[in-house]
């Protein structure tokens, strides 16, 4: 499936993207988070500010995922400050309706290959403990879990995720 494509996203487009965080997240995390901390974790990782900041100066590059003319998700790509040659992958969430058909994998492909474009070798990302489908589908993609981590996030909530990770391969 090829037929992915990947849209930079500009500082013009951030409401868009913002528009499409709020309608996916909830549907996403809603037996894993509760609608509290999903709207607390929206407003923190999706200000507009943030996104900007990110885009501008820590070297982030967003992406809406587009398939057959129609933008299904968005993605964020950017150097992983603590390793050399290690790119993170801040972000891949895709509409529900197109969970389960392989839209997921061909975006991930796209994201190795605009990884190893950029020069990295390796990708890492970190994904809720309970996100059962989502850590199955990085496994089926090559990804491997290094290891747990627990973050303090503020407002009282903690993020517990697993950190995985990925070897381009050539």
């Amino acid at each position: 499936m090829n037929d992915i494509q990947f849209v930079r996203i500009k500082c013009e487009d951030i409401p868009e993207l913002r528009v499409a965080a709020a309608t996916i997240w909830p549907e996403c995390y809603a037996a894993i988070l509760s609608r509290e901390q999903i709207e607390y974790m929206l407003n923190r990782m999706y200000s507009p500010e943030k996104i900007k900041h990110e885009i501008e100066h820590e070297k982030i590059h967003y992406f809406f995922i587009c398939h057959d003319g129609a933008k299904i998700g968005f993605l964020s790509l950017g150097p992983y400050p603590e390793i050399a040659g290690r790119a993170k992958l801040h972000k891949l969430y895709l509409y529900p309706e197109f969970h389960g058909k392989g839209l997921g994998t061909a975006s991930l492909r796209k994201v190795f290959e605009l990884a190893s474009e950029q020069g990295y070798s390796s990708i890492c990302l970190n994904v809720n403990k309970n996100n059962h489908p989502a850590i199955k589908a990085y496994e089926r993609n090559g990804f491997v879990k290094l290891e747990a981590v627990v973050n303090d996030i503020g407002g009282g909530y903690l993020m517990d995720d697993y950190v995985m990770l990925a070897v381009i391969q050539y």
